[in-house]
């Protein structure tokens, strides 16, 4: 699955990016403004692979990976003065396939056509390019 806190944050830089004027809006101010208590009108809960045949090809996976379809690969960050690993900085990070497809549920509070004209061209702004692409 994909967790909506990923989602959320993800159609929150899109939107800060190419639709200012509906970021504040939709996501609410960012953490640590004075008004930071106050909600944003979108909702979006997690998404799941829709089913088995959604997984994308494994071509793209690492080779250990292609059996299952996915894999979760772990890391540590690098200190950048010593160049040597960075106590307790241990990360993981998961691979699915290209093309695999998801599914979730976004909710926007009360709101026109115009506002989920606005919100769909959002959405189609998750392109599968690195640009749209979650985490970092």
């Amino acid at each position: 699955y994909l967790p909506a806190t990923s989602l959320r944050g993800l159609l929150r830089r899109l939107a800060a990016q190419g639709m200012p004027n509906w970021a504040l809006t939709w996501f609410g101010p960012d953490a640590g403004a004075t008004d930071s208590l106050v909600a944003g009108a979108l909702t979006v809960a997690d998404a799941h692979l829709r089913d088995e045949q959604s997984l994308g090809s494994t071509d793209d996976l690492p080779a250990y990976a292609k059996k299952f379809g996915t894999c979760v690969a772990h890391n540590v960050s690098i200190d950048r003065i010593t160049g040597t690993a960075a106590d307790h900085l241990l990360f993981a990070y998961e691979y699915v396939p290209v093309a695999s497809v998801f599914e979730a549920t976004v909710q926007l509070g009360p709101s026109s056509q115009k506002d989920l004209a606005a919100l769909l061209g959002l959405i189609n702004m998750i392109d599968g390019t690195p640009h749209a692409a979650i985490g970092s």
